[in-house]
């Protein structure tokens, strides 16, 4: 669905919140209709209800009002049912049906907002993207750090409740696809950008936080990086952030790289340790490990 049509959320308070389809510049949708059903959550039950989607011509896309909407969080990753039916411009309809979550990540200053309250992440790199590994990490309470992952290990970390940093640094087609694609799982909170990934989205709304790769021994950076939302620094064992990152007026995560850790539990703990050996000279909004 995501090759057809953009999702994108407004006005998302307590009481209300407004889902917005539109058919992507590239795409032979014009129009679409349907319903949002829900929310379901594997966590938690409460009363479904349902939604029209309706279409707005002037627009060009439809609206789907939700209120007293639930979003998704790790602890409770409530999920709306989307069945909606797209109109081509040859005439002809394709129905299409799948499960979207309304996330609420923010950034305020130099810290980090999950659902209106300030958050310190802490997040480890992992090798395997199973059904094992989504299991361990909401048990450690911790998001996992991944590089260009699967659409459907971002489905299942979604259903799990398992924030997800995506590493895009590593691809090679475009990335304003990749960001498509990944804007339909509410898990990735945020994507890792180089500076040249960022560069080439230009105006482009991302739909999550944008965190773009600073060097430890690089000058605190003038326009070029404006877009994004997040500084990320990647850290050899005996290296510390660079020290323009205590008042960059950004959010700053740091990635202390060559760890060892045996599981996600071990990893959540690697984390608590590099946060206590920074925090005298840094309070950064969060703390990962890779190996």
């Amino acid at each position: 669905m995501h090759e057809l049509i953009s999702l994108f959320l407004e006005k998302a308070t307590e009481s209300e919140a407004r889902v917005y389809l539109r058919g992507r510049s590239e795409s032979e949708v014009t129009k679409v209709e349907g319903s949002l059903h829900g929310p379901v959550c594997d966590f938690s039950h409460t009363l479904p209800a349902e939604c029209a989607v309706r279409w707005n011509e002037g627009t060009c896309s439809a609206e789907s009002l939700l209120l007293e909407p639930c979003y998704w969080t790790p602890t409770l990753p409530f999920q709306y049912e989307l069945e909606v039916t797209l109109t081509l411009e040859n005439g002809t309809t394709q129905r299409e049906k799948r499960l979207v979550g309304l996330r609420r990540w923010a950034t305020e200053g130099e810290a980090f907002f999950l659902e209106r309250r300030r958050t310190v992440l802490r997040g480890c790199e992992v090798e395997s993207h199973s059904a094992e590994t989504l299991k361990e990490a909401r048990l450690a309470e911790t998001a996992l750090f991944v590089k260009v992952p699967s659409d459907d290990f971002c489905e299942a970390a979604s259903r799990d409740g398992v924030s997800l940093l995506v590493d895009l640094r590593p691809l090679t087609g475009p990335v304003e696809d990749a960001l498509q694609c990944l804007s339909w799982h509410p898990a990735v909170m945020m994507v890792l950008l180089t500076t040249e990934q960022l560069s080439s989205l230009g105006k482009l709304r991302s739909p999550f936080l944008t965190a773009v790769a600073v060097p430890p021994d690089s000058e605190k950076p003038k326009t070029a990086l404006a877009g994004c939302d997040l500084f990320a620094v990647e850290l050899s064992p005996e290296k510390t952030p660079p020290a323009w990152l205590a008042d960059s007026g950004k959010p700053a995560i740091a990635i202390r790289c060559e760890e060892t850790y045996a599981d996600c539990q071990e990893g959540r703990s690697a984390c608590d340790r590099l946060q206590a050996r920074l925090a005298p000279e840094f309070n950064l909004a969060g703390y990962f490990v890779s190996r």
